[in-house]
Formats: structure tokens, C-alpha cells, sequence
């Protein structure tokens, strides 16, 4: 029997039907691209993120889940309060996890979800970790990293917009100038745009990231698909309501999103604003397949079916078609596809950033796999494959006989590296 699709469901279907016959292969195009993540995935990968800073740093580190700060006229509040004296010194408690700005906005999105992570890493790190220090605490217990954690960084500007609310107490700026403290950011997922923005912050922050978030740009690398995927998005906006800055009339909503990012990925509780806005915003004559970016939950456990690695995609978009061939007419171990994945991907590939959106591999899912293929003699610490290893490659590419013994073994991974190898443009 086969398994039911997400495309299949009466949700999507329902979607599709309001384009036209001509226009609904680029459509079903487009919601097959977008990459569901699951709570669970979320909360793997970000504490195996701050399990690295805490390995490979000394010190406390205080935790704080980004969420939206309160502006005034455009400008952000300071995060904590000051004295009143000449000299301006930070004083008090820190932000609260959860805050929502507007009284008649209660919903807390993905700030609750972080919140709970930060929880269970601070229940099982009480000496080192502390959750949403402030000035007080800072001093007490000579916090050393500052880190802002997020679920998915998109055009930038919130993170940005958190940052700045530190950087203006006086205090930070000097602990950090001092070198007292670093800040870190760190985000299950980010667009190339977005980390690049929060890279240019004053507080120069370091990113980690579990994957690279697909967009419109990454994943449409055909320039004619990706023009006619644009144009849809163009063509059925939901709002065509447009604003006049003095110069020019443009769209009061971007079609690709919120600054135009064209993000293609959701969460199991709830859908970024970056992503197309014929996915989420609904008018009288659109219903979005996500309203107000929340998912049905009755669609949820086929989007995460349909997100999980697909080794034949994966290969063929690595243009490795012999080797997808290779893997079909023979019997393997259940964890053996994934890793003949990643030593292609390692193959052509040197940076992990380039190796998940090649794939679709997190980071800490590529770090055991390098593991593993280490303990093959597969690969080496740089990411190289040695002579072994492309050997491997080789065989299923020319033949057709049982696979070198050695993937047959289920190599247990007991090592977590210490260190993440160097980002390449995200």
C-alpha cells in the first residue's frame, strides 16, 4: 500500500485548485520545495550547537531566547535598565523569555519553544549555564558568553533588533570592548542574507548554524524555473495593496515574503513571514495553505515524511545517478545510504554549509557521519577523502556487485568533535 503524500491530501489540493491549469505544476513545484522541521529536530540540533560553544569555550554563559523588542519611534529599549548617575552603569534583572509586546498579541511563536530548550539545558548544565542574565548576574557570576538562541534566522532584522538592545547599555559595550564578554548566535537555520546581516552587527557575534535555510534562489538554480516560480508568487498574491514612500509605489507586502527573502522551510508550530505570501496570507479570494502561519496539525506527520533525507534526490542533485543505481540493486545496512550521501557531498563539497544544502544534512548529523567515515578510513579530519574512500566512490559507480565490507559495519559514534569546521558564505 502506498503511503499517503502530503501533495495528495484534501489541503493541498484545495490550495492548488485556485491556479490555473498552466500555472499549478509550478505551484505543486513550489510546495514540494519547502523543507518541514519538527520540534524535535529543532531541539537536537540547537542543543548540540550550544554543546559545542560550551566544549570549546570557557566560563559561564547566559542563554537568552531572541524575541521582539519593544520600540519606540523605530528605536529599540535598552534590554536592561541603567542607573541614573553620570557614569551609566547596567543594574537589575535580565529580559523575560516570553514577552509579548502588544496586550492583544499574545500568541509567543517560536519564543516558547526556545524557551523550553534553554530550560532543559540549564536544568542539565546548572554550573555553567544560566538562563536570561542580567546586569546583576553578569557580574556575579562572571557570565563570558552572551548567546541568543533562535530557531530560524530570515532576513536578519530580529536578531539585529536584539542585539542592538544590548548594545545600547552602556555597560556591554564595555565588557565586550574589554573582551569581558562575546556574544554568539545561534539559529537551527538561516538564509545566507540573514546571517550576513547579523555577521555585520557592532557586537561582531559568532553564528552557528544547524543547516542553510533553502529559498527561492537555492533551490529554483534553473533561472527560467526560478523566473516562472517569482512570477507565480507575483501573479497570486494575496494583497496587492501598494505604498507610496514619496518616490515610488511598491507591494505594502513583499509576494516572496518579508524583505523578499523567499524562504522555502516551515516548523512544525509555525510558519516564518519570510516565506512566500501565497503560502500563508489569506484575502477573499485566497485561502493559504498555512493561515496565519500555523500548520494543520493533521498534515504535520506528512510534511515531515516528505522532509526526511530522499537519497535518490540527494544523489541526483549531485549527479551521481550511478551510484543512486548502485544503492537500488543492492541490499544495505539501514545507516549505509546516508553515509555513501555524505561522501559524495564530501567529494565535490569541503564545507559543511555546503554539504547540508547539497543534502539536507544538519550539521550535527554531517559531524557523526565525518565521524563515521573516519572510522572507515573514508575521509579525513579536513573533510578530504582519502584514496579508500574514492575508491569506494568508484566501485559503485562502475559496478554492480556487494559493497566494500567495511560499510557494512555500524560504526558506533562515542566522539563529538571539538571543534565545527569554518563556515563558507553563511
Amino acid at each position: 500500500m502506498q503511503r499517503k503524500s502530503f501533495i495528495s491530501t484534501e489541503l493541498a489540493k484545495g490550495w492548488l485548485s485556485q491556479f490555473s491549469c498552466q500555472d499549478q505544476t509550478q505551484a505543486e513545484s513550489l510546495l514540494n520545495s519547502i523543507r518541514h522541521i519538527s520540534v524535535e529536530k529543532v531541539t537536537r540540533e540547537l542543543k548540540f550547537l550550544i554543546g559545542e560553544i560550551l566544549q570549546n569555550q570557557k566560563g559561564v554563559v547566559g542563554l537568552y531566547a531572541e524575541r521582539e523588542i519593544r520600540k519606540t519611534r523605530g528605536s529599540v529599549h535598552k534590554i536592561f535598565k541603567e542607573t541614573q548617575t553620570k557614569v551609566k552603569r547596567a543594574i537589575g534583572s535580565g529580559p523575560k523569555a516570553i514577552d509579548p509586546i502588544f496586550r492583544y498579541k499574545q500568541d509567543v511563536g517560536s519564543e516558547g519553544v526556545i524557551a523550553n530548550i534553554i530550560t532543559q539545558i540549564c536544568k542539565t548544565k546548572r554550573s555553567r549555564v544560566i538562563t536570561h542574565p542580567g546586569p546583576d548576574k553578569i557580574r556575579g557570576q562572571k557570565v563570558r558568553h552572551l548567546i541568543i538562541v533562535t530557531d530560524f534566522i530570515g532576513s536578519g532584522t530580529r536578531i539585529c533588533d536584539y542585539l542592538d538592545a544590548f548594545w545600547k547599555v552602556k555597560s556591554i559595550r564595555s565588557w565586550n570592548s574589554l573582551k569581558a564578554v562575546k556574544f554568539h548566535v545561534v539559529a537551527y537555520s538561516a538564509t545566507q542574507i540573514g546571517s550576513e546581516t547579523v555577521r555585520r552587527h557592532k557586537a561582531k557575534p559568532e553564528i552557528y548554524i544547524g543547516e542553510p535555510c533553502p529559498t527561492i534562489w537555492t533551490v529554483f538554480s534553473d533561472i527560467k524555473e526560478r523566473k516562472s516560480i517569482i512570477d507565480l508568487c507575483n501573479k497570486y498574491a494575496p494583497n496587492k495593496e501598494t505604498i507610496n514612500d514619496g518616490f515610488f509605489s511598491r507591494p505594502k507586502y513583499d509576494p516572496l515574503g518579508y524583505r523578499g527573502i523567499g524562504a522555502l522551510m516551515s516548523f512544525s508550530y509555525g510558519v516564518p513571514n519570510n516565506v512566500p505570501e501565497i503560502l500563508f496570507r489569506a484575502s477573499p479570494k485566497w485561502q493559504p495553505i498555512f493561515k496565519s502561519r500555523v500548520i494543520d496539525y493533521s498534515i504535520t506527520p506528512l510534511l515531515e515524511r516528505n522532509s526526511q533525507l530522499d537519497i535518490e534526490k540527494a544523489l541526483i542533485k549531485l549527479r551521481e545517478n550511478n551510484i543512486q543505481t548502485f544503492i537500488k540493486k543492492n541490499d544495505l545496512p539501514d545507516h549505509s545510504p546516508r553515509l555513501i550521501v555524505f561522501l559524495a557531498a564530501a567529494n565535490r563539497y569541503k564545507f559543511w554549509n555546503e554539504i547540508s544544502e547539497q543534502t539536507g544534512l544538519t550539521v550535527s548529523e554531517i559531524q557523526e557521519l565525518h565521524q563515521e567515515a573516519i572510522s572507515s578510513k573514508f575521509i579525513n579530519e579536513k573533510y578530504i577523502l582519502t584514496d579508500f574512500g574514492k575508491q569506494q566512490l568508484d566501485f559503485m559507480r562502475t559496478k554492480h556487485g556487494a559493497l566494500a565490507k567495511q560499510l557494512d559495519n555500524n560504526v558506533p559514534i562515542y566522539y563529538v568533535p571539538k571543534q565545527l569546521r569554518a563556515l563558507n558564505g553563511v
